[in-house]
């Protein structure tokens, strides 16, 4: 149950770096623009 949580704990934070990701790419490509 633990290993359960911790998983999902993991998931959501891959799932916010990896949008906060594409949101960093469309910044840096409008600023290299």
């Amino acid at each position: 149950m633990n290993r359960n949580i911790k998983n999902h704990e993991f998931h959501k934070v891959c799932i916010i770096f990896h949008f906060d990701n594409k949101l960093n790419r469309k910044l840096y490509e409008k600023h290299k623009k």
